[in-house]
This record gives structure tokens, sequence and C-alpha cells, in this order.
């Protein structure tokens, strides 16, 4: 249970200009109540789901819109609007002079009139959106809204955070049913995409690369095909013999099996370092996956869609009550398996990600094997 809400905040300088920018909360799971969900996916050149890409290669971002009420004969969304949130420091926007929005988006057939989005703000696609090209209700099913190109400059983990378009009434989000009245903030689900970008020689091919991440399904540490408590453990067990920190470029942070054939791809949050962060996204990962455990039980996805679109993390295999503190001054309180819930404070915004705690790494271990 939980809610969603708006506040205004208005700046200023001593010549006396402002600026006045809109703040939308997400407090827990707000979506009981949603009419309509905008999801933001990023995909390759041909349209493809991705979920890592290399520094200086083109890729979409495409946005879909769903009607979440009931199907009826007046199902449908008729009309969505967006503001779309990116880091510029790792994704840039090509500026264009043959596209009539200044950039290079194009808008899906369904979806062609009251075309909007500008990109004169970096680090924003200001006010995205259009409605529907005929007047049909469309149902409940997905539909594909518009495509954006945009290039990958810099490694990381890219966001692609969406936010209520601000510009009312021309930029309301409308269904069908009810087209007078626009589908206010608190009743649309905002999904937002993440891409991981790697270097050139940092990131693994799943098999065959040299690099640190396994591009096939990041969580699978040692490659064998499935995600199990032998991935956590491998982690573990290098960060114990002292083997954590910023790895080597090309694939020489990455570590090898016993028998010297094997090649372990150890950064699972593609950061170029070895942190407990890495073994609570493998350990999450399992715990996402009911009946998931044992190797050789179930191969996870490249990517859990979950993970993509929450940029808070769950710690579900920590005692209740149990609080771990780790060298940043960072405090995260697990869930019990009941899925109660003392705080969960955001890992990937505030802790820097060479910082890791000899306990943290113990109590994940001792947790994952009780």
């Amino acid at each position: 249970i939980g809610f969603a809400d708006q506040f205004t905040y208005t700046i200023s300088d001593n010549r006396g200009f402002t600026s006045t920018a809109t703040v939308t909360l997400h407090v827990g799971d707000s979506s009981a109540d949603d009419k309509l969900r905008l999801t933001l996916r990023p995909t390759d050149m041909q349209g493809n789901p991705i979920t890592s890409i290399v520094v200086g290669s083109n890729f979409q971002l495409q946005g879909f819109v769903q009607d979440l009420r009931p199907q009826t004969s007046l199902s449908g969304v008729f009309a969505a609007y967006q503001d779309i949130l990116y880091d510029r420091g790792l994704v840039a926007v090509p500026a264009s002079t043959t596209n009539s929005q200044g950039f290079n988006v194009a808008f899906s057939n369904d979806y062609k009139e009251g075309k909007s989005g500008d990109i004169r703000i970096p680090g924003l696609v200001n006010e995205i959106g259009s409605f529907q090209t005929s007047t049909a209700p469309t149902g409940t099913r997905e539909y594909l809204q518009f495509t954006i190109t945009m290039k990958a400059t810099a490694a990381g983990v890219a966001k692609f955070v969406n936010d209520p378009a601000d510009i009312s009434p021309f930029h309301d989000s409308l269904v069908y049913s009810d087209q007078r009245n626009k589908v206010p903030f608190d009743q649309i689900s905002y999904v937002a995409g993440q891409l991981i970008i790697l270097n050139s020689g940092g990131g693994g091919s799943g098999g065959s690369g040299e690099g640190n991440t396994n591009l096939t399904n990041r969580f699978d540490v040692n490659d064998d095909g499935f995600v199990s408590p032998i991935d956590a453990l491998i982690l573990v067990n290098l960060i114990n013999q002292g083997a954590g920190g910023r790895l080597g470029g090309g694939g020489s942070g990455g570590a090898s099996g016993e028998g010297g054939g094997e090649k372990y791809y150890i950064d699972v949050d593609s950061d170029n370092f070895l942190t407990a962060l890495d073994i609570l996204m493998v350990i999450n990962q399992l715990n996402s996956k009911p009946g998931a455990g044992g190797e050789g039980e179930s191969a996870a996805p490249a990517i859990d869609s979950s993970t993509a679109n929450l940029p808070r993390v769950s710690v579900p295999f920590l005692s209740r009550k149990s609080t771990n503190k780790l060298s940043s001054g960072l405090d995260f309180v697990s869930t019990d398996t009941a899925g109660n819930t003392d705080s969960i404070d955001s890992i990937w915004a505030s802790m820097a990600p060479q910082v890791e705690d000899e306990d943290v790494v113990n109590g994940l271990v001792d947790d994952l094997f009780a």
C-alpha cells in the first residue's frame, strides 16, 4: 500500500529571475487504482529489447502506452504525454535538422497526432507524447507510441525515468470513456527503463568475452547458464580473499576457476568494482525467482524487469530488525520473508561503488546458506 503526491518549488537569484519545478513522489506501491501505464524500454536499432550496450553505440528508447482498466468496448488510451529524465553524462540525444521535433523521434502509426517533445535542456526529453491517429478505442493491449534514437557516450548504468507532463490541458493523458477528464498523475504507472553501458573491452559476452560482466545474464557469474547460490558464493570467496575493489580493464579483474580454465564474470552491476553490492544483486535475483535455488534448476532471464524499474533495493534474506552498516555510513534494513519492511535505503544513489564491509559480506553468505 502506498500513495503518490506532488509539490512545487521555486528558486530565484539576486537578479529576480525565478524558475519553478514540480516534484512527483511515489511512496510504496500506489498502483492499485491506476488507469494508465507508460513504459520506457531500451532496444537496439532494430527494435529488439536490450539490457546492455557498448560505449559509442546508438540505441533506441521506446515508449509504450496501455489502458489498465478492465476490458470494455471503450477501453484504450487516447492521449499520453510525459517528461523523460536521463543521465546526460552517459547518454546523448543527437539533434536533427530534418525532424520537426528537432531530434530523432518517430511516432507510431497509431499515435501520430498532436506530436510534442523537445531536447532543449540536456538530460530531459520534455513533454514527449501524442494522441491517437484514429477515433476507435484500441483496447487494453500495450501499444508503441514513440521511438527516440539515442547514443551511449560513457560507461555506467543509464536510467530513463518518466515523469508527469507539465502543460495542462494540452498535454493531459486521456483514456476512452472519460476523454473530458485527464488521468491524474497518481493514477498513472510510470515504468522507467535501464541500460548497462560498457566500455568496448570492459564487459563479457557470455562465454567468449574477456570482460567482467556477463552480457548474456549478468547474474550468472560462472557462466553455466543458470543463476544459483554458487554464483553468490564465488563473489563472497573472492572478496574474503582480498580480491574486492577496482577491477582491471579488458577483463584483467575477472577471476579464473580452481582449475584455471573457467572464467568468472564478477562485476554484476558493471561499475568496474567488485563489492558487496554485486553479491546483493545476485541474492536479490535468487529471491525474486520462486523455486530457483539449486544449480540447474532454473535459468534466469538476462535482466529482471523489477530490478530495471526500481531504484531501491529490498533485502529479503536478512532477519527482521537486523541492520547492516556499510563503511560509507549508509544504513539499510531488510524485509523478512513475510514482506514486513522496516526501511529500505537507496544503495545505488548513496553508496560509493568501491566501499565494502567484511561484516556485510559475512552476513550475506550466512543468510544465503542458513
